[in-house]
């Protein structure tokens, strides 16, 4: 089979038939834009935030910001940036089982047909990406309508007082006087998710899909129990960017090894799969 083909029939099963792929991000929009919508009356009403003062750049920071530094210690218990880790943790799973069923349903006409494993594999790779990006894509979409309808302006600009309450910061942990959030703050945070989605896939070649999706799950945990440049998963927060924090992570050094992870990643996973057993019956779905 083709490559063109192959993509084709990804883009037909694994996509435009896949209703959890659209379903799942428009459950999380929806849910996460009444919470916030919610947080925000009540502090209007409380008098701690000026009406009509809220923008769809706010919305964005509630969903993509993460979380602060943290800084462990007896009085200050670890609490989970849950809006965030679900917007990683779920096109993770969304996008694991499809390519191991898949495998499992045309596993012997790809042994039959020793060629088509390298196109197989490059095909599901940019199923993968496509669909990462589709995901973050329809949130974002959807947060625009949302905040139409609601009368949220669509600006760029975001309210400080606002985050400094969401996100429990003050100026002394090292926030910079910011009023505009960057083109960095949208395209990173996706960039981020791809890569880990796709070398997660490659890696399930190796481990199966189950534990793969597991280790998946403690990155993105990890990423946020520790604000460190060399864990990943921290580029993918906007509150630990340089551009917002001053000990904050490079969003161009983000994006290098963004880079670096998808190529190392569908590289080492085209050269294992051209070994890789394919009728393995231990394989398990998710």
């Amino acid at each position: 089979m083709k490559f063109t083909k192959n993509i084709g029939f990804d883009i037909q099963n694994g996509i435009l038939k896949n209703k959890d792929l659209f379903l799942c991000p428009i459950f999380i929009a929806i849910i996460t834009f009444v919470n916030f919508r919610n947080q925000v009356k009540q502090l209007e009403v409380l008098h701690m935030l000026n009406p009509n003062s809220a923008s769809f750049a706010d919305y964005w920071f509630f969903l993509y910001g993460g979380m602060k530094e943290y800084i462990p210690s007896p009085g200050n218990p670890f609490l989970f940036p849950v809006v965030w880790i679900l917007l990683f943790v779920t096109p993770a799973f969304l996008v694991l089982n499809y390519p191991v069923r898949n495998m499992q349903d045309i596993g012997t006409q790809i042994l039959v047909y020793g060629k088509s494993r390298s196109s197989w594999w490059m095909s599901k790779c940019f199923w993968n990406f496509i669909c990462t990006i589709l995901f973050h894509l329809i949130i974002g979409c959807l947060g625009v309508l949302l905040c139409m309808l609601n009368k949220i302006l669509l600006s760029l600009s975001f309210n400080m007082d606002l985050q400094s309450i969401l996100f429990a910061f003050g100026m002394e942990t090292g926030i910079k006087e910011c009023s505009a959030i960057p083109v960095s703050a949208f395209l990173l945070p996706v960039l981020v998710s791809a890569a880990i989605n796709l070398a997660q896939m490659t890696f399930a070649l190796f481990v199966g899909p189950m534990f793969s999706f597991l280790l998946c799950c403690v990155f993105w945990i990890v990423s946020a129990y520790w604000a460190q440049p060399y864990i990943f998963g921290n580029y993918a927060m906007i509150l630990r960017h340089v551009w917002f924090w001053n000990k904050g992570v490079s969003v161009n050094t983000g994006l290098f090894i963004s880079v670096m992870i998808i190529t190392v990643s569908l590289i080492t996973g085209l050269i294992r799969f051209q070994h890789y057993d394919i009728l393995n019956k231990n394989q398990v779905n998710i």
